[in-house]
Parts: C-alpha cells; structure tokens; sequence
C-alpha cells in the first residue's frame, strides 16, 4: 500500500508541475499575442525608396600640378616599382604580367613626357623594346624560352634605363613648366 500511495503522490506532483508548464506556456503564448510581431513585421518588410538626388561636389580650389622634377622622380620610382615585380613574378600569372608591363610603359611613357627631346627620343627607343615583350605577353602565357628572353631584355632595359635616365642624371633635361 505505501508503494501505491507513494506513486499517487509522485503522479501528483508531476500533474501539479505539468500544470505549471502548461499555464506558463499560455501565459507566454498569450504575452506575444498580445504584444504581436509588428517589431518583426516593421523590421523585415521593404521600405519604399526614395529617389537620392545626385550630390554635387564643388572644388574648393583649383589644385597645381607638382612640378615636373616631383613628377618625373615619381614615374621613376614606380617604374623602378613595377619592373622589379614583373622580374620576379614573370611567367607566373599572365594577367600579372600584362599589367606590370603595362604599368612599365605608362609609367616610362610620363617619363618620356616630362624629358627634353633628344633624351625623349632616347627613352622612346627603350620603349619600343618593352612593347615588343608587351605584345608577346598579351598572346597568352609565355613558353620557357620566351619567358627566359623576355627575362634577358628586361634585366638588359632596367640596367640601360637606370645607367642614362636615373633622376640626378637627368635633372638638368627636364621640361621646365
């Protein structure tokens, strides 16, 4: 009898705390009713867009151009960039490579702008050299043997350009503004 009256009182308490979980469960489910989902709603429906107009910017200057000693020493520099990047990574990447020898020749081209014209028609000679390997890179990726002349040519052009165009060099051949 003690083992019936003992789960009688055991039934009961599960009852009295199912009961509890059952009248917390509606109180909750009466709370969000109540309360509703119009945050959600408000949060995931679309918002009409408005028509931005174009803003307008004004200079509030007119800005100069650095002088052309600033300019010329700065395509150097980035030539001097671009060339050693393309040396070591040619071959690899065809997209890289057309974009370091490209970059190259912008680069000695804004040179070539900024020189008098006899040093200008020296450096276009250079360039015409460089294109030659800018149009064998732009066919597609480069055998060995291409790789190893182009190689050969751009070691032989950064040598020669750097021994005759180098900034102290040239200093006294740039176009004055």
């Amino acid at each position: 009898m003690k083992t019936s009256l003992k789960n009688s009182c055991r039934n009961i308490k599960y009852r009295v705390i199912a009961g509890r979980i059952a009248a917390l469960i509606i109180v909750f489910a009466f709370a969000v009713n109540v309360s509703g989902c119009a945050s959600l709603m408000k949060k995931f429906t679309r918002k009409k867009t408005e028509d931005k107009k174009a803003l307008i910017y004004k200079p509030i200057r007119e800005y100069q151009k650095p002088p052309a000693e600033d300019r010329y020493q700065r395509h150097y520099l980035f030539w001097q960039s671009w060339h050693s990047e393309l040396v070591k990574v040619i071959g690899e990447n065809h997209k890289k490579d057309y974009l370091c020898i490209s970059e190259i020749i912008g680069n000695l081209t804004s040179m070539k702008e900024l020189l008098a014209e006899s040093k200008a028609d020296e450096l276009a000679k250079h360039i015409g050299k460089l294109t030659v390997i800018q149009e064998k890179i732009a066919r597609g990726a480069l055998s060995t043997s291409e790789r190893d002349y182009a190689k050969r040519v751009l070691d032989k052009e950064e040598r020669s350009i750097k021994s005759r165009f180098g900034y102290k060099k040239m200093q006294t051949f740039i176009k004055k503004e």
